[in-house]
């Protein structure tokens, strides 16, 4: 079972539902719901944005540093069953998903 904040490689569904593409993702939901299985995550892009949806990841939000700068696009959540999931390549720092968390709430939800 991977866990809240885990960075993990998985199929990335298009909002179209055209396919999918191996991407980076953070787990942000809680380890009782990912018990049953299911994640829910948060897409990870090495493209640079420059909206108010755009988290960047630097070397100290992470446990082991990604390959590429990257960030995270916070309107970007999905749910992915455990059989799409290919592994665990990181994990975010305890602060740095209570801030994601936040901006997710302020910036999308509008919390």
């Amino acid at each position: 079972m991977y866990l809240q904040g885990d960075i993990v490689l998985t199929q990335f569904p298009f909002t179209d539902l055209s396919g999918s593409k191996l991407r980076p993702a953070v787990i942000i939901s809680n380890d009782k719901l990912n018990a049953a299985g299911d994640y829910v995550c948060i897409q990870i892009t090495s493209k640079k944005f420059t909206d108010d949806c755009f988290f960047v990841l630097r070397d100290s939000n992470v446990s082991i540093p990604l390959k590429l700068d990257s960030g995270i696009r916070l309107q970007k959540i999905f749910t992915v069953n455990s059989s799409i999931v290919k592994q665990k390549i990181s994990a975010v720092t305890e602060s740095t998903l209570a801030e994601i968390i936040e901006a997710i709430n302020s910036k999308v939800i509008g919390k």
